[in-house]
């Protein structure tokens, strides 16, 4: 799959992006160099279900009240952005709800090549099941570096 980017700058998805049996919980993006073609890796997401101890895997569904942590790291890459995680929102309200939000500088020029979010729960809707969501971009310190990254996880019920 091929995510679309301002300006048509096109990225790949180091997994498959919708490939069921992507088992890792990392989706890595390049950075673009002037002329569109990969730098290097740059973004990797990583979902942590802290109430089992395990790695969430891009589409695994979670038990409904699992707590759950988000990381983005780089490779050592500086750059400045910001990752979103969303859910379903409940009948009547919109239909994406904004759960967190976090901004970050990372890279090796501010001594931390990664950004952790605060502990989330896998809250499910009424029909006891959720659609959780994380998005990344970053933009580099060069003349069209950007990287962007996505993420996506189930909720439900036991």
């Amino acid at each position: 799959m091929k995510t679309s980017i301002a300006l048509a700058v096109l990225g790949l998805c180091a997994l498959g992006c919708d490939s069921p049996t992507a088992t890792t919980a990392a989706v890595d993006r390049p950075l673009f160099d002037a002329r569109r073609n990969p730098v290097h890796s740059v973004l990797t997401i990583t979902v942590s279900d802290l109430t089992t101890g395990q790695p969430i895997a891009r589409r695994q569904t979670v038990m409904a009240g699992d707590a759950f942590q988000v990381t983005v790291s780089t490779d050592g890459s500086d750059c400045a952005g910001q990752f979103v995680v969303t859910a379903l929102g409940a009948p009547g309200a919109p239909p994406s709800a904004l759960v967190q939000s976090l901004p970050y500088i990372v890279g090796t020029s501010v001594g931390s090549n990664s950004v952790t979010g605060s502990t989330l729960t896998a809250g499910v809707l009424a029909n006891g099941t959720n659609d959780w969501k994380i998005s990344t971009s970053c933009n580099g310190a060069g003349t069209h570096e950007f990287a962007f990254g996505t993420f996506e996880f189930f909720a439900k019920e036991p």
